[in-house]
């Protein structure tokens, strides 16, 4: 939605997910890795992440801040050959087939 739409308590649940998610999933698997000195980190983020649309200002600020985070954390990881990548996916068209009421097995994403 619009920035003055949204709720700052919004903005705030999106920077958790798309930001802190991956962030403290990272900082609890680096030391291990510093300790080994190797590894690879992939961040699977967004197209978003690079560029901005409209309406989506929360997204693609959490996903702006993610590559910015991952990005320091490459240059940092160099000295223990600790590869950091981030891949940013462009935009996908999702499609969803509804199950016969009651067979919510048959449920598939495409």
């Amino acid at each position: 939605g619009a920035v003055q739409s949204i709720s700052l308590e919004l903005d705030k649940k999106i920077m958790d997910a798309n930001y802190f998610g991956p962030i403290t999933l990272t900082k609890a698997i680096l030391p291990n890795m510093i300790s080994r000195r190797t590894g690879q980190i992939v961040l699977i983020n967004s197209i978003q992440g690079k560029v901005g649309i409209p309406f989506r200002a929360a997204y693609a600020a959490s996903k702006h801040a993610a590559v910015g985070f991952f990005d320091c954390l490459r240059a940092e990881m160099e000295e223990y050959d600790i590869s950091v990548s981030t891949v940013n996916p462009t935009f996908i068209c999702s499609y969803h087939r509804q199950p016969a009421p009651g067979n919510w097995e048959a449920s598939i994403w495409k």
